[in-house]
């Protein structure tokens, strides 16, 4: 009888995990989903969650910037923002709105939603943002021209497409350091993904970090996240 009640406990656990799990899958709206949801909305409560030099750079018009990692985060939404009204959040990736949209949840606020694959994947399928940066330079001080004459004149390319928040990109970085370069023959070329949006919509990013390999002009390979040396080791030597 204990084991049984144990059994349905755990079963109980798992329904409840997997529907809140499904839950906050709701609230992850695809780009044209949040474009339209903005559209029908009179005055959006649209949060740009990243550094001010990011949201300088390129933002969703007419978005506020908040940033999230700031201390007094809290008291910046619970001041600016009415709960009872619908809030529309969006980051680099998704992976901190995502975060954010339950941190509202649980203080109250009725309705949150996050765009899903962050301000990459809005911006790889060609929706509309604007720069506060006045400049004839494009914002990527790495265009795609430079990145295809690096590929074109190198056999081994990889490419370790990252961001500054990112932890796992802190850790992968002296792997992927130590098993390229000239002793390899493999060019590595490290991008910071929420700086260079034209390369981060090129390859759609939405996750760091993102690996990208390429050989003799030609991608052979890419992962996202956190991966082995031996495993990385394979891709590259095998």
């Amino acid at each position: 009888m204990k084991s049984l009640k144990s059994f349905l406990f755990l079963f109980v656990l798992i329904q409840v995990i997997a529907f809140r799990a499904k839950a906050q899958d709701l609230y992850g709206l695809s780009p044209d989903l949040f474009q339209q949801s903005l559209r029908n909305s009179t005055d959006p409560q649209l949060i740009d969650l990243r550094e001010e030099e990011e949201f300088r750079k390129a933002h969703i018009r007419n978005a506020q910037f908040i940033d999230y990692a700031q201390k007094d985060f809290k008291n910046m939404v619970t001041t600016k923002l009415q709960k009872t009204e619908p809030v529309y959040l969006y980051c680099f990736t998704g992976t901190v709105a995502k975060n954010a949209m339950l941190y509202l949840k649980d203080l109250g606020f009725q309705e949150v939603y996050y765009l899903y694959g962050g301000l990459t994947g809005w911006i790889s399928q060609s929706k509309p943002y604007v720069s506060q940066i006045q400049s004839t330079k494009p914002i990527a001080a790495l265009t795609n021209q430079d990145l295809d004459k690096i590929i074109s004149r190198n056999q081994n390319v990889f490419i370790f497409l990252s961001a500054p928040w990112c932890k796992y990109c802190k850790i992968m970085e002296p792997i992927v350091k130590k098993n390229t370069g000239d002793l390899y023959d493999i060019k590595l070329v490290k991008i910071d993904g929420s700086k260079e949006l034209s390369i981060a919509e090129r390859f759609h990013l939405t996750d760091t970090p993102t690996f990208v390999y390429f050989q003799n002009g030609k991608q052979v390979w890419r992962y996202s996240g956190q991966i082995s040396e031996d495993k990385l080791q394979d891709v590259l030597f095998r």
